[in-house]
């Protein structure tokens, strides 16, 4: 959340314990959260959020590296049979005509609200999955990231691929509204789920 997104993402954070309490009993949900305060990972359960692990250093959380070792830190500190995996950012989709890039994922590295800094190339992302176990779904929560280009880079990783190939509004998902869709990896729950967040004004499309 190093990035324009920052405000929203305290919100998000906040609506995650909110749902806390349809986490069903054999589910974890773990986030990890880099904005204003040092780099951390929060275990939330239906008693709230916890810090399990916060890192001492800011991280620059679009480097493909520092992904991959947060990852790895979460499969290894909560064991599971199944997996799946929300990325919640900016996303370009497949082209981004300024940047000539195919990314999600901005970090600017100095705890501000700009979006100039690096981002995670849509095949970087690639070689990060392929190092995770096999995903129920991955869910962008993201503009522009459902797309055939970006699922023909992803669809090794992941049952199901779960994003908007447009826009979306900066609140993102309302996570306390489909916490158990997410757990329950339901894809058209999470859809369903999210889109009721929208009743009025600006809505969203997934797929």
């Amino acid at each position: 959340a190093e990035n324009s997104l920052q405000n929203f993402s305290y919100n998000d954070l906040y609506e995650m314990q909110m749902g806390a309490e349809d986490i069903p009993e054999d589910c974890q949900v773990v986030a990890y959260w880099d904005a204003e305060q040092k780099p951390a990972i929060y275990h939330i359960t239906r008693k709230g959020a916890t810090i399990w692990k916060e890192y001492k250093d800011d991280m620059d959380s679009a480097d493909p590296a520092t992904m991959k070792n947060i990852l790895k830190d979460i499969v290894k500190g909560f064991p599971s049979a199944k997996y799946s995996l929300v990325l919640w950012s900016h996303g370009t989709g497949w082209i981004d005509e300024e940047r000539n890039s195919r990314a999600i994922i901005v970090d600017n590295e100095n705890n501000s609200t700009s979006n100039k800094g690096n981002w995670i190339e849509i095949s970087e992302l690639s070689g990060i999955l392929a190092s995770m176990p096999h995903l129920e779904y991955i869910f962008f929560d993201a503009c522009y990231m459902q797309s055939v280009e970006v699922a023909s880079h992803l669809y090794n990783y992941a049952s199901y691929i779960i994003g908007s190939p447009t826009e979306i509004p900066g609140e993102g998902a309302p996570y306390h509204l489909i916490m158990k869709a997410l757990c329950q990896a339901n894809p058209q729950d999470i859809i369903e789920g999210y889109a009721s967040g929208y009743k009025t004004g600006n809505g969203v499309l997934l797929s």
